[in-house]
């Protein structure tokens, strides 16, 4: 979706090793959802935890017209604070493990949940500059 907007996650991942550029895409919006939680007072005038709680709300509201499955899942989310879980590296850790958990056997055992936090927590600087640079870029193109 960002690509076809005329911006590119491109930057971010390229910080991402070489070895593990097969998950790049993913690991950079893992890591971008954790630096916007962590630096969300900068992008939104509301606190993260009353965020988080409407949109769990408006989850709920529809929840029976849901499949039971999605029910099950937004109990889950809501249970575990999936959204505002991003604003710790435990957060982002559960969410690569759960993404490994979800991927096929073939493909999981190369997910290196351990690899992929190191990663995040030695170019955390550089990371985090490339998100303030797309998020903006974000924010102007979703209001065009």
């Amino acid at each position: 979706m960002s690509e076809a907007r005329g911006f590119s996650l491109e930057l971010g991942k390229r910080r991402i090793n070489i070895q593990h550029r097969r998950y790049s895409g993913i690991l950079i919006d893992v890591f971008y959802d954790y630096f916007l939680a962590r630096n969300w007072q900068i992008y939104a005038s509301v606190d993260l935890a009353c965020f988080t709680q409407e949109v769990y709300a408006s989850l709920l509201e529809p929840l029976d017209l849901m499949p039971i499955r999605v029910q099950k899942i937004v109990h889950r989310m809501i249970q575990d604070d999936w959204l505002g879980s991003y604003y710790y590296l435990s957060g982002v850790e559960a969410t690569l493990h759960g993404i490994k958990a979800r991927l096929s056997s073939r493909h999981g055992q190369y997910f290196l949940v351990d690899a992929f936090m190191a990663e995040l927590e030695m170019n955390s600087e550089e990371i985090e500059a490339d998100f303030h640079q797309f998020f903006p870029d974000l924010i102007s193109k979703v209001k065009q």
